[in-house]
């Protein structure tokens, strides 16, 4: 009976070993009439239906990262170990880095920006609450970003951050400019202001009876 068992154990071995691999195509043998027989059909649902749950999960993840990479704001997350867990497209662009640079690796040395690194161990420190301000970047363009950042739950990993940012740059720019074109404007209206006045005190002081 031993002989007889060994072929069917070691294919079944094999096929184990295979799945746990996460090659969920391979199928036990399910001949043997026996314990071993039952065993390979209960691995043939196990892998059919982990294999459906895997299909399912990267479903998920890739509509996720289809929304995510369509908001204008960029999204950061970070563990608690401060390494990068996700960046989408709007903050790869505002970073300027390539679509597969980052993820996995620590913060300050994917993102060299220590006023954003301060702002996410903040927010860790923190007591839960969102954290927001307002950062310049000088590399690797001259930016201004309003920034949100809350405490992201992981579980028995510790407390990651995950952090909101707004690209505000044209929007300080635009004030910028409304702010000059006020002083400008005031200025001009400043200069026949003061001539009209002093007319008027001229004329006030006796000169309009004359």
């Amino acid at each position: 009976v031993a002989r007889r068992l060994t072929r069917p154990v070691v294919e079944m071995q094999s096929v184990a070993r295979r799945m746990a691999e996460g090659n969920f195509s391979v199928k036990a043998p399910v001949r043997s009439p026996d314990e071993i027989g039952r065993l390979g059909r209960a691995l043939n649902v196990m892998a059919a239906r982990l294999k459906e749950k895997i299909g399912d999960l990267e479903e998920e993840r890739a509509r996720t990262a289809a929304i995510l990479d369509s908001m204008v704001e960029g999204v950061l997350a970070v563990d608690a170990r401060d390494h990068v867990l996700l960046l989408n497209q709007s903050a790869r662009a505002i970073f300027r880095l390539g679509p597969k640079l980052g993820e996995g690796k620590p913060f300050l040395e994917v993102i060299r920006n220590p006023d954003l690194f301060h702002l996410l161990r903040a927010c860790r420190e923190g007591a839960g609450a969102m954290v927001s301000r307002e950062l310049h970047l000088t590399t690797p363009v001259e930016r201004a970003l309003q920034v949100h950042a809350l405490p992201l739950r992981l579980g028995g990993e510790g407390t990651g951050v995950l952090m909101v940012l707004h690209d505000i740059t044209e929007l300080r720019r635009l004030e910028q400019v409304r702010t000059e074109f006020v002083a400008n404007v005031s200025h001009e209206l400043r200069t026949p202001l003061t001539a009209i006045r002093g007319y008027l005190e001229t004329l006030l002081g006796g000169a309009l009876e004359e």
